[in-house]
């Protein structure tokens, strides 16, 4: 469905939001056109926007925003640039696409507001706004000549020799009057014997060998007393090679025959897979949690016996309450069948679920039932839980903060009275481990403040020398909001960019979760 930009726009317009970058998830093509209205900056882009993040360009994702159809890899992409937001100044996300939402949750990010178009508005605290001039990699000169002169270069040269009948006999002529042409030649023939083993004389050589091939084949042929020839080096091959007779009536008739054999050959067996699908219990379940993916809940609720599954109201209630945040987040990868019993009319199998979600691989395996019914397998439905909670209502002690915001309800810059200090944070333990060729920081910290902090935890490793040689945040293994006196554990695991490098190739291809670079 469009999406209206004008909330978009008006939300990063206020506040002076457009001082920090953007990514939108789930817009689809419309994110040209949102770009477009904006004044702020983004870090996707159309694959043909010519972006040289290594993010970006290791890995097969066309965009970020649409990064679960890509999978996983494409997923990795969007990962790194959840984790260190920093580093990209991207402080705003705008979600169209609840599959993305644990990602964003444990990456640390909260949600802020839900805009009028139904965008839901994602932050993260602490990211420092875009500087007022952008660093710009500084191009050489010679590339700067070649950028502005080589393509409109080609385009006059194009322009030359589609145009040379006009006006290269003058040339020419003129050339020829004015003496030119003479002295070429008369330099030509003192210099060129001179220097045969010179690369002018090699290439002299090898233009006459071409040209002489050339001028042959442009030579007029004396059975023809036609001016003007087709001069194409595969003129002279095609006239090599016989012409077919054209086909008699019979073989065309012959020809379309069979050509309707094959299409009605192809619709039969086509016919025959559909009913084998139908009558096949593999692909009975198989099709079933396809339907339940794309959600065709009608197409599902008939793959079940009828004699035995519920209502279709009661059949989608019962399933709203199973396989909890899977069931929302997760999307199918790939499903293997198993048969554990069976009988003419009956049989039990173990289907084996690989589900994606936006943080890793999830794997169910569910048993079921089907029973042939009219020489069709249908699905026996599970008995829901009967389970009843004793209390309907449970009741919770909380302390919970709210931010009021600015004091005063003005659209110039937040004044300094209004800016909190940061909360105090004390690290309890911190160490570099190495463990299966990776290196780790693990330890605790704690919030000694009164206020919740929102923290972003940075690990810096450093040579013998005191040299910087990687940074990066702890991402999934931190709880990054801390309330007062709350104490947590963290982890920060380095990693570079995938497949920035020859040897980490292998880690930008297909899924691998124990793969890194």
């Amino acid at each position: 469905a469009p999406i209206d930009p004008d909330p978009i726009v008006e939300f990063m317009d206020k506040d002076q939001h457009w001082r920090w970058r953007y990514l939108t998830l789930g817009f689809g093509d419309q994110v040209a056109w949102l770009g477009a209205q904006m004044t702020a900056n983004s870090v996707d882009g159309n694959y043909h926007s010519a972006r040289r993040l290594p993010e970006m360009t290791t890995t097969p994702v066309e965009r970020l925003e649409g990064a679960k159809f890509r999978g996983i890899p494409g997923i990795g992409s969007l990962q790194q640039f959840l984790a260190v937001p920093d580093k990209y100044n991207l402080k705003f996300i705008f979600s169209n696409d609840q599959f993305y939402d644990p990602l964003l949750y444990f990456y640390g990010w909260h949600r802020l507001v839900r805009l009028g178009n139904g965008i839901m508005v994602w932050e993260r605290d602490g990211i420092p706004p875009l500087p007022e001039v952008l660093p710009r990699k500084e191009i050489p000169l010679y590339q700067r000549i070649m950028w502005g002169t080589v393509p409109m270069g080609a385009l006059m040269a194009g322009l030359l020799v589609l145009t040379h009948e006009f006006w290269a006999w003058r040339l020419a002529a003129l050339l020829e009057f004015l003496g030119v042409t003479g002295l070429i030649r008369r330099v030509d023939r003192w210099l060129v014997p001179r220097l045969p083993q010179t690369p002018r004389g090699l290439f002299y050589k090898s233009w006459a060998w071409l040209d002489e091939i050339m001028w042959n084949w442009s030579q007029l042929p004396r059975e023809d007393a036609n001016q003007l020839v087709k001069w194409q080096v595969w003129y002279d091959w095609l006239r090599a090679f016989p012409r077919p007779r054209p086909a008699p009536p019979t073989a065309h008739a012959v020809r379309a025959a069979i050509l309707l054999s094959i299409v009605f050959v192809s619709v039969v067996a086509l016919a025959v897979d559909v009913q084998r699908r139908v009558r096949d219990p593999i692909g009975q379940v198989e099709a079933y949690y396809d339907d339940l993916d794309f959600r065709r809940m009608q197409a599902a609720y008939d793959r079940l016996d009828p004699e035995s599954r519920p209502s279709f109201d009661q059949y989608l209630l019962e399933l709203s309450v199973l396989n909890g945040l899977v069931a929302s987040y997760g999307k199918l990868d790939s499903i293997r069948v198993s048969v554990v019993a069976e009988e003419e009319q009956r049989m039990v199998v173990d289907a084996e679920l690989t589900l994606v979600t936006a943080l890793s691989y999830y794997t169910d395996t569910n048993r079921l039932e089907l029973v042939k019914r009219d020489d069709t397998w249908y699905i026996v439905p599970e008995e829901g839980e009967l389970a009843i909670p004793p209390d309907q209502f449970y009741r919770r002690g909380t302390v919970a903060w709210h931010s009021a915001g600015r004091r005063r309800v003005t659209t110039e810059t937040t004044a300094f009275a209004d800016v909190l200090d940061r909360p105090e944070i004390q690290i309890l333990s911190s160490r570099l481990v190495y463990v299966d060729g990776r290196y780790h920081i693990v330890g605790e910290l704690i919030n000694i403040d009164v206020d919740p902090a929102d923290l972003t935890v940075r690990g810096i490793l450093f040579d013998n020398m005191g040299e910087e040689i990687t940074w990066y945040n702890a991402s999934l293994g931190i709880i990054h909001k801390l309330l007062p006196k709350e104490v947590t554990p963290f982890r920060i695991t380095f990693e570079g960019v995938a497949g920035a490098a020859i040897a980490d190739m292998n880690t930008a291809g297909e899924f691998d979760p124990a793969a890194f670079s």
